[in-house]
This record gives structure tokens, sequence and C-alpha cells, in this order.
């Protein structure tokens, strides 16, 4: 399984190079978080919780309109924060449709517990480098 990231460039006088990259658009994230590390960390860590709840409600249903309605939720979640890879992760669950093999979908799912997991380390990554901002006063 190959590595889901965001590259985010900058372009220099000696020409672009590469300033971030990560399971998350952190541009993204940026603006939603209007650039204070502490609400980045509120939202990813919502997003995370949240995310999870809903990956576990997929997984554990039989139903494909249930699994379909938690994968939608997830990209809608993603999407707000930036978590491009989960994002990807589920459209590929919602684009399984109801003929979809058992298999199929727990491959599927996995793929997106990983993602999930990707942004955790990144959420605790950002938190070891920017520890005096995101220590709530």
């Amino acid at each position: 399984m190959q590595a889901c990231v965001s590259t985010t460039a900058r372009t220099t006088p000696e020409g672009p190079w590469l300033m971030d990259q990560s399971p998350i658009d952190l541009a993204r994230l940026d603006l939603e978080s209007h650039g204070n590390a502490e609400t980045k960390a509120d939202l990813l860590g919502t997003f995370l919780f949240e995310s999870a709840n809903l990956a576990k409600t997929a997984l554990e249903a039989k139903s494909w309109v249930v699994r379909k309605a938690a994968a939608r939720d997830i990209i809608r979640r993603a999407e707000r924060v930036g978590a491009i890879c989960v994002a990807q992760a589920s459209r590929n669950i919602e684009a399984l449709g109801a003929d979809a093999t058992e298999d199929s979908f727990m491959e599927q799912i996995a793929i997106l517990y990983s993602r999930l997991a990707e942004v955790r380390i990144t959420l605790a990554n950002m938190q070891m480098n920017e520890p005096k901002q995101m220590i709530a006063a």
C-alpha cells in the first residue's frame, strides 16, 4: 500500500522545493483553524474521534446503505480538515457499491483505518513540534 501524502511546494528564486509532506492538506487545515495550533489540534482530535466511530459503524454494519452513509460522513469531515487521504479511502469504500464482496470491503476498510492512523501520527507530531502552542492556558 502506497502512502498518501499532500505535498506543499514553495517556489524560490532557485526553483521549487518541498515544504511539507503530510496525509493532511495543511493549507486547508490552516484555513479552517485560522492558523491557530490549538484549534488545529482540536479539529483533528474531533475529526479522528468522529471518523473512528463512523468507521466502526461501517465495519459492524451488514447493510450497504449504512456503510455508504458512514463513508459519506467521513468524506465530509475529512474534507473539512484537509484529511485528503482519509477522504480518498472513504471514497473507495463508497465506490464499491452494494454488490461488492465482503473481502473487497474489508480491504478498503483496512486502508481507511491505516489512513486514520496516519492522521493520528501527524497530530502527535504537530503536538510534539509545537508544545507551547498546544498547551491550554
